[in-house]
């Protein structure tokens, strides 16, 4: 059975890109003076987390998106974690030999979820730019947020290359054939 180790890579960075997605801040603000110490993250869900560390202890402040009065989308999680897994499905079944009809329907799949899911974190900016304008302190945008953005742009347009390109060479063989 011969496997196809570009759509395991594809496999494998998308589950990287749903546990960075899950586990890490999109956005956040550190502050410290050696005694006492002030940290807020947001998460890409519009959960938010503030840790205040002073000298009579540690507080922990959280909440959810329905604490941002309405300027969360919650479409934005919705279609990033679709086009996510879906992205990773469709680049698993990839993996194996499969007949040309369904390889063609995996490789749209997987074109179409990995734009999905890099709309989804196009629609974070508008909440992110709320943030850093409405808060008091100067959140900045974390490298989680730019991976997940610029790699499912990347897994996007790899998927259209793929596409695009298969389509075209069955194309010219099937001309080939046909000019026998």
């Amino acid at each position: 059975m011969n496997t196809d180790k570009k759509w395991l890579i594809i496999s494998l960075l998308g589950l990287g890109l749903l546990f960075v997605t899950i586990f890490t801040p999109f956005l956040s603000y550190k502050w410290g003076d050696g005694i006492n110490f002030h940290e807020e993250y947001v998460y890409f869900d519009g959960d938010w987390k503030t840790i205040d560390i002073d000298q009579s202890g540690e507080t922990v402040d959280v909440g959810d998106f329905q604490d941002w009065e309405g300027h969360f989308s919650p479409s934005s999680p919705i279609l990033l974690l679709i086009g996510i897994c879906i992205t990773i499905l469709a680049s698993l079944a990839l993996i194996f030999e499969i007949n040309d009809l369904w390889k063609l329907s995996f490789r749209v799949i997987n074109l179409l979820s990995s734009s999905l899911g890099f709309i989804g974190a196009v629609l974070y900016i508008p909440f992110a730019i709320y943030v850093v304008h409405i808060e008091h302190v100067t959140f900045t945008v974390t490298a989680a947020f730019v991976f997940v953005s610029l790699t499912l742009l990347l897994i996007a347009l790899f998927n259209g290359y793929s596409l695009f390109g298969n389509i075209v060479k069955n194309r010219e063989k099937r001309l080939e054939r046909n000019s026998m």
